[in-house]
């Protein structure tokens, strides 16, 4: 665990883990993270990828539709 953010937005990090990556890009990474804040646990997931010479930094919740995430990939293309 870790602390994250600035003050007084401080952030508790914990539970880090590598997750599965979208297909569709050149390089690809996708770590998802358990996060407090105010006493409340979130679970929040990002994504990392290149597409070419496009860079591109997408962060949600696990709710975010699959669809929506694969419409993203196919912008930097």
């Amino acid at each position: 665990m870790f602390l994250a953010g600035y003050e007084p937005e401080e952030r508790k990090v914990a539970q880090v883990a590598a997750e599965l990556t979208p297909e569709g890009a050149d390089q690809a990474m996708g770590p998802a993270a358990t996060v407090e804040r105010a006493g409340k646990e979130t679970a929040v997931e990002a994504v990392g990828l290149r597409v070419g010479g496009a860079v591109a930094y997408f962060t949600s919740t696990p709710t975010l539709p699959a669809e929506v995430l694969d419409a993203q990939l196919a912008k930097p293309g």
